[in-house]
C-alpha cells in the first residue's frame, strides 16, 4: 500500500502535507508531474473479503455472518460483490489499519499443521479513483485496482486432521 501513496503525496514544493486532512480533501497531483500536469483529485479506497466454502464474506463489516451476493452486470460484463463496503483510506497507515482490522475477522480453525489455519480465500483491494481534466473542458474519471490475493493453505487435508466443517 505504501507505494500507491507514494505517488499520491503531494511533493515537498507543494506547501500541503499528506497528512492533513484537509490537503487529501483539495485536489492534489501524482508524483512529480505537477509542473506539467494540472492538479488532480482523487480518492483512494480499502475493501477485504473472504471467500469460504461458497460464501463471500465482507471482513471490513464486522463480525457479520451474513453472505454477500456476486453479480455480472450484463451490459459492462463488469463483477462486483453486491453490499461490499469500500473504506476511504488517506495514507499507507490507514489502509494497513483496514487490512489488520480485517484479518482478525477471517474464519480460522486449528489444524495439526497450523493453529490458526485460515481454511479460507481472502482479496484485499485498494481502488484509486482520479478526476483528471479532459481536453473538452469536462473532467474524466480513471480507476486503478490494486488486488492482493491470499489463497487458503494448500496444505495436504490428510496431515492437517482437520475434520467435519474445518475440512471445507
Amino acid at each position: 500500500p505504501a507505494a500507491v501513496f507514494a505517488k499520491l503525496e503531494p511533493g515537498p514544493d507543494d506547501g500541503a502535507a499528506a497528512s492533513d486532512p484537509a490537503a487529501v480533501a483539495n485536489p492534489m497531483h501524482c508524483g512529480d508531474e505537477a509542473a506539467v500536469e494540472p492538479r488532480r483529485r482523487w480518492r483512494v479506497t480499502a475493501s477485504f473479503l473472504e471467500i469460504y466454502g461458497e460464501d463471500i464474506h465482507d471482513l471490513l463489516a464486522g463480525e457479520s455472518a451474513k453472505s454477500l451476493p456476486l453479480r455480472e452486470d450484463g451490459a459492462t460484463g463488469s463483477v462486483a460483490v453486491v453490499g461490499l463496503r469500500e473504506v476511504d483510506v488517506s495514507d499507507a497507515d490507514s489502509a494497513m489499519a483496514q487490512l489488520r482490522a480485517g484479518t482478525f475477522n477471517r474464519t480460522t480453525a486449528s489444524t495439526n499443521m497450523n493453529a490458526t489455519s485460515s481454511r479460507s480465500h481472502a482479496v484485499f483491494a485498494l481502488t484509486l479513483a482520479q478526476l483528471v481534466p479532459g481536453e473538452d473542458g469536462g473532467e474524466h474519471q480513471i480507476c486503478s485496482k490494486v488486488s492482493f490475493v491470499d489463497l487458503a493453505g494448500s496444505e495436504r487435508l490428510k496431515r492437517t486432521g482437520a475434520e467435519g466443517q474445518r475440512m471445507r
